[in-house]
């Protein structure tokens, strides 16, 4: 949990170099050089930090990530690695080809890459491409593997 002010504010993602808090309407500090107090909350541990805003606080909103295309479209049974190109895409933190989890290796702005486990038993079928992110499941666009 962490806390801006004494608004709390849940953490919605992080890895070693990034935070991602969910932050309610109403709290300060979504202008451009505003600076916030941030607390982060541990298990016996407290982190108070002052953070400095580089731009905007920008809504988490539905649809945030866009999926335009995957490379290859086809793939085996046994798998394989893709390219998914679109918009907003550095948020996401999971990806599946229709049920089946797939590892994600790595994240920017506008690709993904990813590694898909075998497909055995969905031969001929064609199957869409899920990305979540940590707030929203439904990505907007609509990209889709046939696997051969």
């Amino acid at each position: 949990m962490a806390q801006i002010g004494s608004t709390p504010c849940p953490v919605e993602s992080y890895d070693d170099t990034r935070l991602m808090l969910h932050i309610p309407d109403g709290v300060d500090g979504g202008v451009d050089g505003a600076t916030l107090e941030l607390q982060v909350f541990a298990p016996g541990k407290i982190a108070k930090l002052s953070v400095s805003c580089n731009a905007p606080v920008m809504p988490h909103e539905e649809g945030w990530a866009v999926l335009t295309s995957v490379e290859p479209n086809r793939l085996g049974v046994e798998g394989g690695r893709i390219v998914v190109q679109g918009a907003r895409l550095d948020w996401v933190t999971t990806i599946s080809v229709g049920d089946i989890a797939c590892t994600l290796d790595s994240t920017s702005a506008n690709t993904l890459y990813a590694t898909v486990p075998s497909l055995e038993g969905h031969r001929g079928e064609t199957l869409t491409v899920t990305v979540t992110d940590p707030s929203w499941a439904s990505p907007a666009g609509s990209v889709a593997i046939t696997v051969e």
